[in-house]
């Protein structure tokens, strides 16, 4: 069993306070419906409403580095029965711990982290992002037994992000290297 929660935060332009409906539904792979949840908010005129969720997945398939499962939460806001907004997002469904002495648990069991840190570039391609050239970049390293990427000291393109989920590879953002002192005075 598996908690999701989802946190939206919903933004009303409007002059006049309105009442919508918040849905969150789970699919799987196959494109099964496996858990939801939903609820009714008002969101002040002009103003803003933050909306938190959670459910249940009964029996989750869990993403690995070997298999990383890829779950689509779908959230939908309606106006009475009118869809007016709509969000995918690609999830992944796993525990983790870290214990002194056995290390690094990933779905209960140990997991040594084979990681390299990788940069933004795509060598001669530059800084472009292109997601076929990730790609081959990320199977090459799948292909040597990496399972884990330290990005560079900028954060990484989405495209990035998105093919380590589905390719099986944990990832540290590393969105600055200079946390106590500056290495230099400018």
């Amino acid at each position: 069993m598996a908690t999701v929660n989802a946190d939206v935060k919903l933004v009303n332009a409007l002059a006049e306070e309105k009442q919508v409906y918040v849905l969150n539904v789970l699919v799987n792979a196959s494109g099964k419906e496996v858990a939801g949840t939903e609820s009714v908010i008002t969101v002040p005129a002009g103003g803003e409403a933050d909306v938190a969720q959670s459910f249940t997945v009964s029996a989750p398939v869990l993403w690995d580095v070997d298999d990383p499962y890829m779950y689509t939460l779908y959230t939908g806001v309606y106006d009475g029965n009118d869809l007016v907004d709509r969000y995918e997002t690609r999830i992944g469904i796993r525990s983790f711990r870290f214990d002194a002495e056995k290390g690094f648990i990933l779905n209960g069991r140990k997991v040594t982290v084979n990681g390299v840190c990788l940069h933004h570039d795509l060598g001669p391609l530059g800084s472009a992002v292109s997601r076929d050239a990730l790609r081959r970049q990320l199977l090459m390293l799948k292909e040597m037994g990496c399972d884990a990427i330290r990005t560079s000291h900028n954060m990484p393109a989405p495209e990035q992000i998105e093919l380590c989920d589905e390719l099986g590879f944990m990832v540290m953002c590393e969105p600055f290297d200079e946390w106590d002192w500056a290495k230099c005075k400018n």
